[in-house]
């Protein structure tokens, strides 16, 4: 509801003019003067912040306290937000709208005004808080631009009873690491690239004296790529500052190591750690390398050429042995064991790698870290939860060509999305139609026909698609009427034969993380999954496809000239003529599907590009818009005889565990 300022009334959100006393409910967007309604946070027009959401983290003090205020500062420009604190029970954060983005921020006027160049003045903790800037601010943005994995600082001021920090909250909702794992069993390769990651941050959180921000379970959360992310920097305990050794011990309780065979090289890695055989931070990173993927040149993300060249799959490393071999280490590198046989540790590293600070007791109480434990009788790979949708994203596009004089293709997508909040964090339930007509006939019959396939197959569903995802029997029913639509035209205007106007019809439903697929003719869907997998969920109504089902070799079923004929289409045949292929996907794991005409599909242009053009779009962080645009440009530089169409459509999933934002 939206209150109105003139008679404080409460009001529909859609109102743009108070129903009681017919005040106005929009104001001008300051950056571009559209008119905005008053609770929207971000113009239409222009993409301006008019109240941008802020997450506040509030240290020496109460957060619970703070939410009886109207607003976090004292010139009433951070109002707290309508959620709930989040996790207030372990976290003080509090959501908070800034009601003047425009307006420069305390922290950066200060940073604005800061003219003092020399590195120890400003690291000098006294400088900062005598501006009323938390001493701790100067460590987030530090680090913040380097490493995704530190929350983005956006303000920080010091009240008397308490300081306050302001994040850029994430798109997306955080799932806690700890549950992601106790839910179910992270791949081999996700393992080593958290570990990975905290090796990297643990280098720059040692000059912050902030490692314990690596160490505390609870502090450690995966963001909508499952990359590991802070919920915040932690300081540690200068008279007892923690050893490196401590983050390989961490790995070994926290993931439950012994649990799966196949991580043998890593948990025994992480117990050669323990003892001080890794005790620097680019020996620890040289042996994680030697545990990835052979075929992943970048698979810890560094930067080009800073790493060399993986050698090793992680099925060749079983033993300790190999495991240092692989990372160039010998029995020299080993400090003195328990029983003594080892040499002490090489002492040629360089000093930035060195290990800066010494452990206080020597490695982590039994009672520090839980175990991760999973159910009795049931391997922990097998354990499934439901999911829930995260996200749901698409784009399209067709084009001519670079043959054709006119288009004959045509798509249609409708995607409907609505979040929910509560304590256990943002829901989101999806709705989405997709299709993709590749028309045919000649004289514009083609676009004629692949036009009113969509638009005939589109109403269908917004009358028939009620609260679930329709089933075979509508599908099939919906198909019928489309080719109906475009038979009976045919019909009409008497038209026989090869003169009768078609089209092929790909079609695509999604409700959460359910999906429904369909096809008539020779348009294809393609599915990529994080697993670095391709599927090619249709098979094409053709001659030669035909005669692969009757048992016929590939060399004799696409030797006819006939092969590529369809043997299915929309319109040219009555009902019974027309038999499409339904299926139903339970998405269980992040997913980025492709709809397209065979303009796109032909000569394997798919199966041979897939990996470069498709794979990295499943991160939430790509844009699908210029995805579609460079696949349409690749296929006019590799194909253009046809007209091109392309759909692409994300859905990413999260096990429905609870999670919570920054």
């Amino acid at each position: 509801m939206v209150v109105c300022p003139q008679c404080t009334q409460e009001n529909p959100p859609e109102n743009r003019f108070c129903q009681y006393c017919g005040n106005s409910l929009t104001r001008p967007c300051p950056h571009c003067e559209t008119p905005v309604r008053l609770q929207q946070e971000q113009c239409e027009s222009c993409q301006g912040w008019l109240n941008r959401p802020l997450t506040a983290l509030i240290l020496d003090g109460e957060a619970e306290a703070c939410q009886t205020r109207e607003t976090l500062d004292e010139a009433g420009r951070y109002r707290l937000g309508d959620r709930p604190t989040v996790r207030a029970e372990t976290f003080p954060w509090l959501a908070v709208i800034d009601t003047a983005p425009e307006t420069p921020t305390i922290l950066e006027t200060f940073l604005q005004e800061l003219e003092i160049t020399d590195p120890e003045k400003l690291a000098d903790p006294n400088l900062w808080q005598d501006k009323g800037i938390p001493a701790i601010a100067r460590h987030y943005l530090s680090l913040q631009d380097s490493f995704a994995a530190v929350p983005t600082l956006q303000e920080a001021w010091i009240q008397p009873d308490y300081q306050v920090l302001l994040f850029v909250p994430k798109q997306q909702p955080l799932i806690s690491l700890e549950n992601y794992c106790q839910a179910q069993t992270p791949r081999y390769e996700q393992l080593l690239q958290w570990c990975f990651q905290m090796v990297q941050l643990w280098r720059e959180l040692v000059p912050l004296q902030c490692c314990q921000t690596l160490l505390e379970p609870t502090n450690l959360y995966l963001d909508e790529d499952q990359h590991l992310v802070v919920r915040q920097l932690l300081k540690d305990d200068p008279e007892h500052p923690p050893a490196l050794q401590l983050l390989p011990q961490l790995w070994q309780d926290f993931f439950h190591l012994s649990a799966q065979p196949e991580w043998q090289p890593l948990s025994e890695l992480t117990e050669t750690a323990q003892i001080g055989g890794l005790d620097t931070v680019s020996r620890l990173k040289k042996a994680l390398r030697a545990l990835a993927p052979e075929d992943t040149d970048d698979f810890y993300g560094e930067a080009e050429g800073e790493l060399e060249a993986i050698e090793l799959q992680p099925e060749d490393l079983t033993t300790l042995d190999d495991v240092l071999s692989s990372a160039d280490l010998g029995p020299e590198d080993l400090p003195e064991t328990l029983d003594g046989e080892a040499a002490t540790a090489n002492s040629g590293a360089a000093a930035e790698d060195s290990l800066q600070v010494e452990s206080s007791g020597g490695s982590i109480a039994s009672g520090d870290f839980e175990p991760l434990d999973f159910p009795e009788e049931e391997d922990a790979s097998t354990v499934v939860l439901p999911m829930n949708l995260v996200s749901l994203e698409d784009a399209g596009c067709t084009d001519i060509g670079q043959e054709r004089d006119h288009n004959e293709d045509y798509f249609g997508l409708r995607t409907r999305i609505e979040k929910q909040e509560n304590l256990l964090g943002r829901q989101i339930q999806g709705r989405g139609f997709y299709v993709v007509c590749d028309g045919m006939g000649g004289h514009a019959a083609g676009e004629v026909a692949s036009a009113l396939s969509v638009e005939t197959i589109q109403a269908f569903f917004q009358e028939h698609w009620q609260d679930t995802l329709p089933d075979e029997a509508m599908i099939r029913q919906a198909i019928w009427d489309t080719n109906e639509a475009v038979y009976n035209i045919n019909l009409k205007n008497a038209r026989s034969g090869s003169g009768r106007m078609g089209t092929t019809l790909v079609l695509m439903l999604v409700q959460d993380n359910q999906v429904a697929i369909a096809h008539v003719g020779d348009s294809r869907i393609y599915r990529v999954s994080p697993k670095g997998n391709l599927e090619q969920l249709t098979v094409d109504h053709e001659v030669g496809q035909r005669e692969l089902h009757r048992g016929v070799t590939p060399e004799i079923a696409y030797g006819r000239p006939d092969a590529y004929q369809l043997t299915q289409a929309i319109g040219p045949r009555e009902n019974s003529f027309v038999e499409p292929d339904i299926n139903f996907l339970h998405i269980n794991e992040d997913s980025l599907f492709l709809l397209c005409s065979d303009g796109l599909s032909d000569n394997d242009l798919i199966e041979a590009t897939w990996e470069e053009m498709l794979l990295p779009l499943l991160s939430a962080r790509a844009n699908l818009d210029e995805g579609v645009h460079r696949l349409i440009a690749l296929a006019n530089e590799r194909n253009g005889h046809d007209n091109i169409t392309a759909v692409l459509v994300r859905l990413r999933v999260r096990p429905n565990i609870g999670a919570a934002d920054f």
